[in-house]
C-alpha cells in the first residue's frame, strides 16, 4: 500500500505504523503535490478530481500513475467538499472520502486539527494535543480503508442529513454497531439542535461526534463482526 502526502511525514508516519501493527499492511510513502489535480469551490476551499465514482482515480493518476495497481491513501492539509450536493461552505465540507475508484482513499488535515470542525484550519498550527490529532488522523485513515476491505452484510447504508436545509447525503455503509470505527460520526462536536443527525438503517443517531467515539472505540477499533469480514486482497501487499 502507497502513503500519498503533501509535507504529512509525521502522519503518514504514524499511519503506516499502525498499519503494520494492526493489519499486516505494509507502505512506501511518497511525498508529492496535489495542486495539478484539484478543482476549487467558490470560497477557495477545494474538492478533488471529478464527480463521485468514476473519474477521480484517473484524474490523481495523472501526477502518481501508481494508483492504478496499489491501494493508495492521499494525506492533503486542502480543505474538501462533496461536489455531489448544492455547494454550501458550512455544510458540505467531508472528513475525505473513498469512492474515488477501486485504490483511491483521500483524508483531509483541514478539520482535524482544531476543537471546532466547523472552522478549517488548512495550513495553520494545531489546536488540539498532538496525540488527539495522530489518533483522528489516523482513524479517519482507517474508516477509509474499513470501507474497502470489509464486506459484510451487517453492514448498512447510512446518511448525513440536515433538516433545516433539506440535505439527505449519502455516506455508504456503515456498521451500526456505535463504538466501531465503521459506524457513521457525523462532526467532530455535533450540535444537539434535532435537525442534525446521521441516519443509519433508518434511525436517526445523535452523537459527541468523531472525538466521543475515539473514546469509545474497540481496542482493536473495528467491531468483532467488521473484522470478521475483513478481506485484504492481495493488492494491499504491494508497494
Amino acid at each position: 500500500m502507497i502513503i500519498y502526502h503533501e509535507g504529512l511525514d509525521t502522519e503518514t508516519r504514524e499511519t503506516a505504523r499502525e498499519l503494520h501493527e494492526r493489519l499486516a499492511i505494509p507502505t512506501r510513502c511518497v511525498p508529492g503535490d496535489l495542486e495539478p489535480v484539484v478543482r476549487y469551490t467558490p470560497n477557495r476551499g477545494i474538492y478533488m478530481f471529478l464527480q463521485r465514482g468514476r473519474g477521480r482515480e484517473r484524474g490523481f493518476s495523472r501526477i502518481f500513475p501508481g494508483v492504478k495497481h496499489i491501494p493508495t491513501l492521499v494525506y492533503t492539509g486542502r480543505d474538501l467538499y462533496d461536489r455531489d450536493v448544492p455547494f454550501d461552505p458550512g455544510t458540505t465540507w467531508i472528513y475525505g472520502y473513498d469512492e474515488g475508484g477501486p485504490n483511491l482513499m483521500v483524508v483531509s488535515s483541514a478539520r482535524l486539527k482544531g476543537i471546532d470542525s466547523k472552522q478549517p484550519r488548512q495550513h495553520l498550527h494545531r489546536g488540539v494535543p498532538r496525540e488527539l490529532y495522530i489518533k483522528r488522523m489516523v482513524t479517519s485513515a482507517f474508516t477509509m480503508l474499513g470501507h474497502k476491505i470489509v464486506k459484510g452484510g451487517h453492514l448498512q447504508e447510512a446518511s448525513y442529513v440536515n433538516d433545516e436545509m433539506g440535505l439527505n447525503e449519502p455516506l455508504g455503509p456503515h456498521c451500526p454497531d456505535p463504538d466501531c470505527l465503521m459506524s457513521p460520526v457525523i462532526d467532530l462536536r455535533a450540535p444537539a439542535n434535532g435537525h442534525e443527525y446521521a441516519l443509519i438503517g433508518g434511525e436517526k443517531r445523535f452523537n459527541a461526534g468523531n472525538d466521543d467515539q475515539l473514546e469509545r472505540l474497540y481496542d482493536e477499533w473495528f467491531c468483532p463482526t467488521c473484522r470478521g469480514a475483513m478481506q485484504i486482497g492481495e493488492e494491499f501487499y504491494r508497494t
